[in-house]
């Protein structure tokens, strides 16, 4: 099976994000991971916010970019690159709070959807599981737990990131896990990279000859791939 890290941030498109695409696909190989998904915050407030104002269209390609360079980087060190989002939905966030509530991890996104589909940050949770699904993305609910985060409607998603790894959090992850087999989700484990110490901590394992991101979201709905995590300052992976 190959290697994945399945919850990745880059410079430059995600605000919070320290590494640059070249710095991750370097830290990532060196880790020996077969792959990375880019899933870039995809939110209104980094798109009104953080981008310089342009019309959405243009939002879209910059926001596009960020895994085209990161793909670009990945080829030449023979790594696979895949185009992903970690989708808010705006309208469940809290007035006056910065702090997303709903968070998505989408896989099988591809640059056509993106540019046919836009603001899907504006969409309900059930309007956007039945246009992902439509499409055969797959939606996974990003740290389910975590501190300032609710759980959604568990019927209107396909799974749920049950380990993640980034260090800056309380994500409550034996909680995420125990909700999975309580709804019988598809299990997806991510770093939350943003930066270097992020690394390595968490990993999709998804079968060989997975590389497109169809072929990705398909591996996740069929049940075909599975997670492996270590918790913080331990050795021993799960």
């Amino acid at each position: 099976m190959l290697k994945i890290a399945a919850h990745v941030h880059t410079l430059g498109t995600s605000g919070c994000a320290e590494v640059s695409p070249a710095d991750v696909v370097r830290l990532y190989k060196k880790a020996e991971y077969d792959g990375i998904v880019v899933t870039n915050h995809y939110m209104k407030g980094v798109f009104e916010g953080y981008y310089a104002p342009m019309p959405h269209e243009r939002q879209i390609e910059f926001y596009i970019a960020a895994y085209r360079e990161t793909k670009r980087f990945a080829d030449e060190a023979g790594m696979l690159a895949f185009l992903g989002m970690e989708l808010n939905l705006e309208r469940y966030n809290v007035p006056g709070s910065t702090y997303p509530v709903y968070e998505f991890l989408c896989y099988g996104v591809t640059e056509s959807f993106l540019r046919q589909n836009h603001r899907l940050f504006d969409l309900s949770q059930e309007q956007a599981f039945n246009l992902l699904s439509s499409n055969g993305i797959a939606m996974c609910q990003a740290h389910p737990f975590r501190t300032r985060t609710r759980f959604a409607d568990p019927f209107l998603m396909h799974g749920a990131e049950v380990f993640n790894g980034n260090p800056r959090h309380n994500s409550r992850d034996r909680v995420a896990q125990a909700a999975a087999k309580a709804y019988d989700f598809i299990e997806v484990a991510g770093d939350d990279f943003h930066r270097p110490e992020d690394c390595g901590r968490a990993a999709l394992y998804v079968p060989d000859g997975t590389d497109t991101d169809e072929k990705l979201a398909n591996a996740l709905l069929a049940r075909e791939t599975r997670v492996s995590f270590r918790n913080f300052g331990a050795k021993k992976w799960a």
